[in-house]
């Protein structure tokens, strides 16, 4: 299964050609004029440009005087015209910039992920946050989210991972989750939000949350859950409820991770994050087959082999290599 490049996804990609075209032809001033549209079109672009440039400058992929188009200082360096560089030389800095982007490609998820993110954990690391309003969100881990409590809003994106909230009652500011595919808007609750390799995920431990599609171009009401409920929203739009156990909500905080008619491959993302050596999925035919069960989180090995043994699945391991999951 392919998947599909977010409109944030293609906006970075262009600026990452962007960023090489006006390295090969910095005297181009067509060129420049066409950059500087692009930018104009769209509030997406110009962020997305930005992000490129700081990413490009972490990884030192340019030295300090080289030309990057309209926004940059150094757009028109003295004495540019008079010398033409030899192409032997351009040929080996496009090569270089090539060679660099390369790497930036690798490494951007990563980099924009930390730029975007106000909390952040690494694998196999949980976090209590302490948030402005004086609710609470304890980070799974590998997950991070991003905050925005500007002028009484009370609004967190999870950008990745898991997250699970509890929030202070406030009856004039709801309190906003966005995950990848859904929304989730309380007043004051108790739940847990999950971001897996096919769907997202929200669990009621208290209160009462409304969920919503916003994958699509007209946001659309989902269901309104209470305590024990769980809805599924998969990447192509497929809704699952199901009932879990209110104190397994959120259970991977004491290391223990139970699902209820969940896809292996979700799980899979959870284990992932708790897992130094990392888990490659090499079949979405068993990715995509639906378990239910309860897994240590302290050992994701063994939690992993439990897993898919029941479904004829392999894990072939190494020492220093990921596990690698066979069918």
């Amino acid at each position: 299964m392919t998947e599909e490049t977010t409109p944030r996804e293609q906006a970075i990609s262009q600026a990452m050609d962007w960023l090489l075209r006006l390295q090969a032809e910095p005297e181009s001033e067509a060129l420049r004029q066409r950059h500087r549209q692009w930018l104009e079109d769209s509030e997406l672009h110009r962020d997305a440009w930005e992000q490129a440039r700081v990413s490009w400058r972490l990884l030192r992929a340019l030295p300090p005087q080289t030309t990057l188009g309209v926004d940059e200082p150094n757009d028109h360096v003295a004495g540019t015209a008079a010398r033409p560089p030899r192409r032997r030389s351009r040929v080996h800095g496009i090569a270089a910039v090539a060679i660099a982007a390369c790497l930036l490609v690798a490494l951007l998820p990563g980099l924009l992920l930390h730029w975007r993110a106000d909390q952040i954990t690494p694998v196999g690391v949980t976090r209590l946050v302490n948030l402005p309003d004086g609710s609470q969100a304890h980070l799974g881990a590998d997950s991070a989210i991003q905050v925005d409590f500007a002028d009484g809003a009370r609004r967190v994106t999870l950008l990745r991972g898991e997250a699970f909230f509890d929030v202070t009652r406030d009856l004039r500011h709801p309190f906003v989750v966005r995950a990848e595919q859904m929304e989730i808007t309380v007043l004051g609750t108790r739940f847990n939000v999950a971001i897996g390799a096919l769907s997202d995920t929200v669990s009621v431990a208290s209160g009462k949350v409304r969920v919503t599609d916003r994958g699509t171009d007209q946001p659309r009401p989902l269901a309104d859950l209470l305590p024990g409920q769980q809805l599924s929203l998969s990447h192509d739009g497929e809704v699952r409820q199901s009932r879990l156990a209110i104190e397994d909500v959120g259970g991977w905080r004491q290391r223990r991770l139970f699902v209820v008619d969940a896809a292996i491959a979700d799980v899979i993302a959870t284990l992932r994050r708790y897992d130094d050596h990392g888990i490659v999925l090499t079949s979405e035919a068993l990715g995509a087959r639906r378990v239910t069960g309860a897994y240590d989180l302290s050992t994701p090995d063994r939690a992993l082999n439990n897993l898919v043994e029941p479904h004829q699945g392999k894990v072939l391991s190494a020492p220093l290599l990921p596990h690698l999951v066979l069918p």
